[in-house]
């Protein structure tokens, strides 16, 4: 997207199911989190690992921390105020969507 797009619904339907989706989406996003962590905790101090094992627990580390940002790229949270069930607005130079409200008080 080239120019600066928002979101808006009017509709307390649509709105309650955007807000439901994207509560989906956050819940299993920090779902994958806990997994990788969970992997990642199975294996012992960093000094003490192996060539291998250090390779495997910076992949895990470097996934949790993509994914990560992806999430807060993505249309689903505010990456300024947190929240998730305001309407959005696309930044185009920061690649990034934010909360309307943000955006009005010259937060980004």
């Amino acid at each position: 997207m080239r120019d600066e797009r928002k979101v808006i619904i009017r509709n307390e339907r649509l709105k309650r199911i955007r807000n439901n989706l994207r509560e989906l989406i956050i819940r299993s996003v920090y779902d994958e989190f806990e997994i990788l962590s969970n992997y990642s905790n199975l294996y012992g101090a960093p000094l003490d690992l192996t060539l291998e094992e250090q390779k495997e627990v910076f992949y895990l580390e470097g996934t949790k921390h993509k994914l990560r940002g992806a999430l807060n790229k993505s249309i689903c949270v505010c990456p300024l105020c947190t929240q998730s069930d305001k309407d959005m607005v696309y930044i185009p130079l920061h690649e990034t969507w934010y909360c309307v409200e943000c955006q009005e008080k010259d937060l980004i």
